[in-house]
């Protein structure tokens, strides 16, 4: 007899599209452009941010967004952590993005009242031949 198994990863990703605020390529690059962003924040881990991500991105992983934005944590990011109402965009690699959905998810529920999460992610930015940051790019 087999268990019975709980939420697919489809069914997380559906249920976090239909709950998450999301922006697409073109918007956040005009609020970029407009300084209407305060924190773009790259949600994938340290490897994947350094072979290339959106200008002007920090990178906060998955796995220690909580511990960086959470201002009362062994470890918070100084510049973001309890910016309650800062207009924050998250990303990650591609549609949907589970990672960037499950990341906005958290921040809302931690009582951050103005995050989106970049519809495409890197990828869609790209696609819409917008610059990709990389590090060999930076030392030269």
């Amino acid at each position: 007899m087999l268990a019975t198994m709980g939420e697919s990863l489809r069914d997380m990703v559906r249920e976090l599209l239909e709950r998450v605020p999301k922006t697409t390529v073109q918007d956040v690059k005009t609020a970029l452009d407009r300084g209407d962003v305060d924190f773009l924040i790259d949600v994938r881990d340290a490897g994947e941010y350094r072979k290339g991500h959106l200008p002007g991105a920090r990178n906060v992983s998955r796995g220690m967004l909580e511990l960086k934005l959470d201002p009362s944590a062994p470890m918070p990011d100084q510049d973001v952590a309890g910016k309650w109402d800062a207009r924050i965009i998250l990303y990650c690699l591609q549609a949907p993005g589970f990672r960037s959905l499950a990341a906005a998810d958290t921040l809302a529920r931690m009582g951050y009242t103005n995050v989106r999460q970049l519809a495409g992610g890197v990828e869609g930015w790209a696609g819409e031949g917008l610059q990709i940051v990389t590090e060999e790019a930076k030392k030269a």
